[in-house]
């Protein structure tokens, strides 16, 4: 036979396709009806459980066939029964909005009065408002394949502050391993007969959680991630009827590998020390600068001159998220090491506390002014800094920047100077005044 499913790109279908893959051990691609008949009896057995049963109010709102005052798990089983026996063959085009194969479903309970509507497929509208959806029709135009993947959709979802996560990706990969730990832990709920909703990592920031959860998936399966073109999107819903709620959150490929490359450098430790120490009471700023497209170069210190991981760390995430040219990164390095060794050389801190402490661009060239003093002073054979290093490569932009340069010289500085510091304990000596 053909096959049943086919990835549609709607996040809601294709949740509840790879839930099924899982379940049926099966690639999606082989998956039969025979599969479906055996599958479905697990939703009825759940979803009808007290924790399941209140999560699905607000993933279908109180008139969804399990969910309904007059909904039992006969009617519901109904349903899913009539959805199966209206499978039809896939052909080039269709209706469905979701997967574009087949055409509208022809089960009862998915074409009353006000069609389907998010109590059938999230977010997507109800009743008679008919400006909710394409040419002004009564519902969505969905098949009853596409509408029975939605019904294993809430397998796939992470609970979250009252509300619900739904992950979205390219990779299929990702997808196949989120859908993985989600069974994990309904398979538990069934064998302990301790039934607590849908999947749950106990942070009910969707920010924090959702970061904590791929940073998990990464460590926990062994594949070369940092190599791969991941693209992720994060829908935080609720679809409770007077009350509906979304927030998309979208984690770029470059953010995405550096994630992986963290993991690939036995860095993971140290990430996790440094997000830890990144919360406040709006969030984690880690994860909402990565968001954001923002730097997070400042939270690679730990304070008292010591840094998390190394050079090459923080040169993929320049590379990577911030994309800096590989040209620029290695001068602001060979900077950092050229001062690094005239700190060392003049066996004083004054000079580095000065670094640290300066306000603003004027004063941080003031500071390198001194340094390149400095160099002289102690016969340096090459010039500290050139005109064109500094105008084309180091601070291209002038005085935009500056303080981000700042940080990546001190970054490096502290790396290669960790013993000398460490071996001068707290000393700091104030220099001049700037």
């Amino acid at each position: 036979m053909p096959a049943i499913f086919l990835l549609t790109g709607n996040p809601f279908v294709d949740a509840g396709i790879f839930v099924i893959s899982e379940l049926s051990e099966k690639r999606i691609e082989d998956i039969e009806v025979d599969d479906l008949k055996r599958l479905y009896t697990k939703l009825i057995d759940v979803y009808f459980t007290k924790a399941w049963n209140k999560n699905l109010i607000s993933i279908f709102t109180k008139n969804h066939p399990a969910t309904h005052n007059s909904g039992t798990p006969e009617r519901y089983k109904k349903f899913l029964e009539e959805l199966i026996k209206d499978i039809k063959p896939m052909h080039t085009s269709g209706s469905c909005v979701a997967c574009g194969r087949r055409d509208e479903s022809n089960v009862k309970i998915a074409k009353e009065k006000s069609g389907i509507g998010k109590h059938l497929v999230p977010l997507t509208g109800s009743a008679d408002f008919v400006n909710f959806f394409p040419n002004a029709t009564l519902g969505l135009a969905m098949c009853s394949v596409c509408l029975l993947a939605i019904q294993f959709m809430p397998i796939f979802l992470h609970q979250c502050g009252g509300k619900f996560l739904l992950m979205h990706s390219n990779s299929e990969k990702v997808m196949r391993y989120w859908a993985k730990n989600c069974v994990a832990e309904l398979n538990k709920q069934i064998a302990l007969d301790n039934f607590t909703g849908c999947y749950s990592n106990d942070i009910n920031n969707p920010v924090n959680s959702f970061f904590r959860s791929i940073e998990d998936m990464i460590v926990k399966y062994d594949e070369d991630w940092h190599r791969e073109n991941v693209f992720i999107r994060f829908y935080y819903f609720s679809n409770y009827a007077q009350s509906p709620f979304v927030e998309i959150y979208d984690i770029p490929t470059p953010v995405f590998r550096f994630l992986a490359y963290v993991k690939q450098v036995d860095a993971y430790s140290e990430w996790r020390e440094l997000t830890g120490r990144a919360y406040d009471r709006k969030g984690n700023q880690v994860y909402d600068r990565l968001i954001r497209g923002e730097s997070i170069v400042r939270y690679f210190f730990k304070g008292e001159r010591e840094v998390f991981g190394n050079w090459e760390l923080l040169k993929f995430y320049l590379k990577e998220v911030k994309e800096m040219d590989e040209k620029r990164i290695n001068a602001i390095r060979d900077l950092a090491d050229r001062i690094a060794d005239l700190i060392s050389r003049l066996n004083d801190v004054r000079r580095l506390f000065q670094l640290e402490t300066v306000k603003d661009y004027s004063g941080f060239r003031n500071v390198l002014r001194f340094l390149a003093k400095d160099a002289v002073k102690v016969g340096m054979e090459e010039p500290l800094i050139k005109f064109d290093e500094y105008v084309g490569l180091i601070l291209p932009d002038g005085a935009m920047g500056w303080n981000e340069v700042r940080d990546l010289l001190l970054f490096r500085i502290y790396e290669q100077l960790h013993d000398w510091l460490k071996s001068r304990g707290s000393e700091i000596i104030e220099g001049e005044n700037l």
